[in-house]
């Protein structure tokens, strides 16, 4: 009976700190994703590609970002994005999902498809 009081007592204090942990590190995955990032290397299907040069992410800690990609007649295109543990979503006229492969303070790989072409995108941050 003593053991089954004493994990009784334990799993919420569990549960606390687990939940903690995970704010936390929510916390610096929008604080490391903040900032201006300029893409260092693409592949489309899994070979280099140069058509992407000059893309570009300024992500804002207000859920604000702007960026080049998909490249358009547009210099850029301001909108909104939403992080989660392992995406990136950006909303609005142009919907993307990138999926989160890296993310460091100075490095994010990403994966996302554009029109039937899968593309792995690292950037470094400026």
């Amino acid at each position: 009976m003593r053991k089954l009081a004493l994990i009784l007592c334990l799993v919420p204090i569990a549960l606390l700190t687990a939940c903690d942990n995970e704010a936390e590190k929510n916390q610096q995955r929008k604080e490391w994703l903040s900032g201006h990032w300029e893409l260092q290397e693409a592949m489309r299907n899994d070979k280099p590609t140069l058509t992407l040069s000059g893309t570009f992410f300024d992500f804002g800690a207000d859920g604000q970002m702007t960026t080049n990609l998909p490249l358009s007649e547009q210099d850029s295109t301001v909108t909104t994005y939403e992080l989660t543990p392992k995406t990136i979503q950006q909303q609005g006229d142009f919907p993307l999902t990138y999926e989160i492969i890296q993310l460091s303070q100075t490095d994010l790989s990403l994966k996302t498809e554009i029109q039937g072409m899968v593309f792995n995108l690292k950037f470094k941050k400026q």
